[in-house]
């Protein structure tokens, strides 16, 4: 059996936003969600928070 624990994350409040992405950008997040089992909502949120605490000003 695999020792891994499964962390909940707290709810965050949410704001809905219309965004316009490249195609290509969009297919790629698709697929990449399809592949790991996570909406796409997710992956992108996730893919924002990365980039945010990663960004060298």
């Amino acid at each position: 059996m695999d020792n891994k624990k499964f962390i909940i994350k707290g709810k965050y409040k949410t704001v809905a936003k219309t965004i316009r992405l490249p195609q290509i950008t969009v297919e790629r997040l698709e697929d990449l969600a399809t592949e790991n089992n996570i909406s796409f909502n997710s992956l992108l949120i996730q893919c924002i928070t990365f980039a945010l605490e990663n960004l060298k000003l």
